[in-house]
This record gives C-alpha cells, structure tokens and sequence, in this order.
C-alpha cells in the first residue's frame, strides 16, 4: 500500500458517525460497553436534552424524517353558478351566465384532479431539527413543533437503506407509520434499536459497507473492523 494514499482521501461527518457506531457495535454485542463507551461525541456537543432517570445520550446532529402520506383524501368542494330569476334575458345576460357555467365545469375539473392526486401517497416532510440519540430512544428538536421524542417501544421495524439514511415503522395514535430518517447518526439509531430490541435482526450489519470500510482504510490507514494498521502490499 501506498504510505502516501491516505492523504488524498478524508472522512465526511457521515463517515466518522458510521465508525463510531460501529465501535459501540462491537463492544454491545460483546457485552463490555461501558458507560463511556455510549457518549460517541464530545459531551459539549451533545443538544440540551435532560434525559430520564438511567437514560444515558449518545450523540447529537441534524436530521430529517420524511413521512408516506397523501395530503389529502380525495374529496373536494365544487363550484356552482347561482342562477337568479330575473324576469327577463338579454343576450349579454344569457351570454354572461353559459360563460360562467363552463369556467364553473372548468374549476370543479380542476378542483376534482387536484384531489385525486392529493389523494396519492408520497414522501413529505415530518419531523426536522436537531436530534439527539439516547439508550432508549432518541428526541427532535423540531422547528415547528418544539421538542419531540420517540423510545424504542414506538418502532415496529427499521431498515438501514443507504448511508445516513434509514426507514422505519412507527406506532402511533393513527396507526402505523411509514417514515424515513436523514441523519449522520441513523446508523446509530438503528444499532441502539436493534441492540435493545432485536439483537437477531438479520441485517443488523447492512450499513458496514465495502465502499464505507475501503474509505475508512485509506483514510486512516487502519482497517475499521479490527483497528488494526494496514500493512504494505504483499507482506
């Protein structure tokens, strides 16, 4: 190996998070975490979030959730064109009145179609603001609705779908849903997850991935897995 490769190549923030996370993997699953060993940032970095009694946080950092969901459910209100008895009709009356008529059938079209696609699911903004993952769950900061949480009781199922990127199925007052997480740390979210709920998921390692690992390689001249340093090619 080049001793010289590791200088052209540098870790985004998503990177360093997955190494993290990865690291407090290892440890959980061996059974030797210690308290330490959860906080995977500076605690000065941590958002100002007073956790519950034996609740310990773990890293903070922005993100975004995305719901499945139709804005609408297909119904609407038409327009009609009041019609007044007046006695008599001119022609600029009966002309004024048909004219009204088709822009009426025009707008209740155009009203009707804007429904049925409102009617059609798609992914659409939920939750977004600064988030902070714990052992038990993790809380959103939200710029809109203030400071909202969700614990490891209300998720059915997460799956890691690309880097910084998962999805999930929440429980809620509505019912299930459908949503998924942009973050730095969703990979973190989905360990802690699986580490305290569902330690036999059979993707528990999905997000490890060659181009992630062969990065961190080149970059630190160390393989993640092992901590061990990369020797030179052939010995």
């Amino acid at each position: 190996m080049n001793s010289n490769s590791s200088k052209n190549v540098s870790l985004s923030s998503a990177d360093i998070a997955v190494l993290k996370t990865l690291q407090l993997q290892q440890k959980l699953e061996a059974h030797t975490a210690t308290s330490a060993d959860l906080l995977l940032v500076p605690r000065q970095s941590l958002a100002a979030v007073r956790p519950n009694p034996g609740e310990a946080l773990m890293a903070s950092g922005p993100c975004t959730m995305t719901i499945w969901d139709a804005p609408g459910d297909g119904s609407y209100t038409g327009v009609s064109v009041p019609m007044v008895a007046t006695g008599f009709a001119n022609r600029t009356g009966v002309q004024f009145a048909a004219g009204a008529a088709v822009g009426s059938l025009a707008a209740n079209m155009f009203f009707k179609k804007r429904a049925r696609k409102d009617a059609e699911p798609r992914w659409m903004p939920y939750s977004s603001g600064m988030m902070t993952v714990s052992t038990l769950g993790w809380y959103i900061q939200d710029q809109a609705y203030g400071l909202v949480s969700w614990g490891w009781q209300d998720v059915q199922s997460i799956e890691w779908l690309s880097q910084s990127q998962t999805e999930l199925w929440l429980y809620s007052e509505q019912g299930n849903i459908r949503v998924q997480m942009f973050s730095d740390w969703a990979e973190l979210v989905f360990v802690a997850w699986v580490s305290a709920t569902f330690p036999d998921h059979p993707r528990a390692h999905a997000y490890l991935t060659k181009e992630w690992a062969d990065r961190v390689r080149r970059a630190l001249g160390a393989d993640p897995f092992t901590g061990q340093p990369i020797g030179a090619v052939g010995r």
